[in-house]
C-alpha cells in the first residue's frame, strides 16, 4: 500500500513539474543546439529593443512580411512609437526581457520557423509586474539570423494572413 502511495505521490509530483514547464513562461534555453543559440541571442536582442524604445533595432529584426503587408518601414516605427507613448501615459515603462526556450523548429519553404517565449519586467507607477508575450521566429539561413513577429498583436488567422509561409505544423500558442 505504501508503494502504491508513494507511486501516486511521484506521478501527480511529475505531472505538476511538467504541466508548470509546459507554461509559457518555460525559461530554459537548449544549449549547444547552434540554431537556439543564434535563435535566444536575437530574440534577446528584439526584446532588448522593445525595453529600450529601440524601434529601429525593432524594426531591423521584424518579418520582412510584417514590414511589407503592414504599410512599410515608416509605419512600422510610426506604429512602434505610438505605442510606446501610449504605455508611458498610462504610466508602464519596460525595465528588461527575458527570453525562454522553443519546443522544436519547423521547416516551411525553405525557412525555419518557431515560437519563442519573452518574460517582459515593467514597472507600472513605481510597482513592478511581469508581462508575457510570444514571438513567432522565422530563420532563411538555416538558423544564423532570425526575425520576429510580436504575436500579441496577431491571431493565428492574422498571422498567417500577414506571413506567407507560417508552417502548418506551428502550433500558435493559446
Amino acid at each position: 500500500m505504501i508503494k502504491l502511495l508513494n507511486l501516486i505521490f511521484i506521478s501527480l509530483f511529475t505531472c505538476t513539474i511538467i504541466s508548470a514547464q509546459d507554461k509559457v513562461g518555460d525559461l530554459i534555453p537548449l544549449a549547444g543546439v547552434p540554431e537556439s543559440v543564434a535563435l535566444v541571442k536575437q530574440a534577446q536582442e528584439y526584446s532588448d529593443a522593445v525595453v529600450n524604445g529601440n524601434f529601429d533595432g525593432v524594426a531591423k529584426l521584424t518579418h520582412a512580411d510584417i514590414i511589407s503587408m503592414g504599410g512599410g518601414l515608416d509605419y512600422l516605427l510610426s506604429d512602434l512609437k505610438t505605442e510606446s507613448e501610449s504605455l508611458n501615459a498610462q504610466g508602464l515603462k519596460y525595465t528588461s526581457a527575458e527570453v525562454g526556450s522553443h519546443p522544436e523548429f519547423y521547416k516551411s519553404d525553405g525557412q525555419l520557423q518557431t515560437v519563442i517565449p519573452v518574460r517582459y519586467y515593467l514597472t507600472m507607477n513605481s510597482e513592478k509586474v511581469e508581462s508575457w508575450s510570444n514571438l513567432f521566429a522565422a530563420s532563411s539561413d538555416e538558423g544564423a539570423t532570425w526575425t520576429f513577429v510580436n504575436l500579441e498583436k496577431f491571431d493565428e488567422v492574422s498571422l498567417r494572413e500577414f506571413v506567407k509561409n507560417v508552417s502548418p505544423e506551428l502550433v500558435y500558442p493559446r
